[in-house]
């Protein structure tokens, strides 16, 4: 008695034209213990009935009544339903053989029919079926495995070509065709070879992999020699790491400016004591002296150098996060026309300032440091106009449909108030601009700045839990936008709150 692999009887059907032959060949099979589940006399009413009778082996007569015959009715059932055939036929001539063998059958039975010779023909049809469906199974398993790794998979030849690649790896580098393409760097491409060509595997290593269209992405490679394959070919995993990497580039930065802030609000606060000191020294130098003028003079540039010793102080402070302010909500437009006129001391003449307020950009924030963000931003892009030229303050409301990229990390998609100041200047260099917010960060000469600036426009945006976008050409000048969040002021006001 013949059975599946699940121990079931195997299922087998007959496609015979000579009635008596089929009902021979049928009996045969039900006394070998084969389940037949139907005989046909035509091509055409065979498939008909796959779907319900799903047999494992067709016995199949070469030459049928009805215009298909056994050889395309056999193609059929393998292109279809991947069911083998064994041929019956009485005609062994060669063109009949060449074209039935083009259907890739299981094996040929000539009429009339030794049953030895057919129990062996089926026997060996079925197990051969068998393995091959186990086989097909196995590899959908496996190639469902490969598809599906989270990480990037691909295969490459001796020559470096890409030959095969994971879903993961074509989403990783679309297009990609070769390891020269995908590795830029080519000491590490050199690296890589001279380990795969002397059989050993190499990494996993940290490498900048080339995404297509200028990306690049920061992935961990592995490659091995691929034993399966013919010599040459080798199998690579990489995994992309960019993500990881940049929350720890944030993580890092974060830790530095911590350790940075409390070095500053320390070292601010025991300069502010010493400012103090010099202030009041001052005040009674000058009280004892009285009205001389000569001393007066010194004593004047004493204080002013006090003065500015306790802003630098003050930056430090707001830089550390060590001094509370208040808040209030207020129009950033209203703000910066009140500023105007102190602006303008402040930029000098050569520089011409254009104030363009908007509407619904009002906030909750400590006005006073919004001031100072509104004038170090002017002071930086005035030193950015030696020459002179057009400084713009503007104001308004903006609705992102989308998160966008953003210099202190990335603005969320929503309602903002925004405050953008733009220059005519020189541009920041490329190569510059991640550091330009890091604190005593400069390229101005030593007594042009102190390098606080900016990093204090971006710890006191911090704080109003905002966000800054910086777009800069060499040559083109620089626009600094800040993003605040906005609120409703009539919705305030009817509260009560102070604007």
């Amino acid at each position: 008695m013949e059975a599946d692999t699940d121990g079931a009887l195997a299922k087998i059907a007959i496609c015979e034209d000579e009635r008596i032959v089929a009902m021979d060949i049928r009996t045969f099979l039900q006394r070998n213990g084969y389940d037949v589940v139907g005989v046909y006399a035509s091509a055409e009413s065979l498939l008909a009935s796959i779907e319900a009778t799903k047999p494992e082996l067709v016995l199949m007569d070469i030459h049928l009544e009805g215009p298909m015959d056994g050889v395309e009715a056999s193609a059929q059932l393998m292109e279809r339903w991947s069911i083998p055939v064994i041929f019956l036929t009485a005609y062994a001539d060669s063109p009949t053989i060449e074209r039935a063998k083009r259907t890739q059958p299981f094996g040929y039975v000539i009429k009339p029919f030794d049953e030895r010779e057919l129990k062996t023909a089926i026997t060996i049809g079925l197990y051969r079926s068998s393995m091959e469906q186990r086989l097909r199974r196995s590899e959908t398993r496996y190639r469902g495995l490969f598809e599906d790794g989270l990480a990037a998979i691909f295969v490459a030849g001796p020559d470096g070509g890409i030959h095969e690649g994971n879903k993961a790896f074509r989403e990783l580098a679309p297009g990609c065709a070769g390891l020269q393409d995908l590795i830029p760097d080519t000491d590490a491409l050199a690296e890589l070879w001279l380990a795969l060509s002397g059989g050993s595997a190499y990494g996993p290593v940290e490498l900048v992999l080339s995404a297509g269209k200028g990306r690049t992405v920061q992935a961990l490679l592995s490659a091995a020699p691929l034993r399966v394959l013919e010599q040459g070919f080798y199998l690579f995993q990489a995994i992309d790491i960019t993500e990881r990497k940049s929350l720890q580039d944030q993580l890092n930065r974060a830790q530095k400016m911590e350790a940075l802030g409390r070095l500053a609000g320390g070292a601010a606060h025991d300069f502010n004591n010493i400012i103090t000191a010099i202030l009041g020294y001052g005040k009674l130098l000058r009280d004892d002296l009285g009205d001389n003028p000569h001393i007066g003079a010194e004593l004047d540039g004493i204080e002013d150098a006090a003065r500015r010793a306790a802003i630098l102080a003050r930056q430090l402070l707001v830089f550390s996060r060590s001094e509370a302010g208040g808040s209030s909500v207020f129009s950033l437009g209203a703000l910066i026309l009140e500023l105007e006129r102190m602006l303008g001391r402040l930029i000098g003449e050569d520089v011409f300032i254009r104030m363009r307020p908007g509407e619904g950009d009002h906030v909750r924030a400590d006005r006073s440091r919004i001031e100072q963000v509104v004038m170090n931003l002017a002071v930086n892009a005035r030193d950015a106009m030696p020459k002179g030229g057009k400084l713009s303050l503007s104001t308004g409301r903006v609705a992102l449909a989308a998160p966008v990229d953003g210099a202190l990390g990335p603005i969320a998609a929503g309602s903002w108030a925004f405050l953008r100041v733009s220059d005519e200047g020189e541009g920041i260099d490329p190569a510059i601009l991640p550091h330009i917010f890091e604190p005593f960060y400069s390229t101005k000469a030593p007594d042009r700045g102190t390098g606080l600036g900016l990093s204090t426009v971006a710890a006191i945006v911090r704080q109003a839990d905002g966000h800054i976008e910086l777009a800069s050409e060499l040559g083109s000048g620089t626009t600094f936008t800040v993003y605040l969040p906005c609120i409703d002021a009539e919705a305030d006001a009817a509260a009560g709150i102070e604007k």
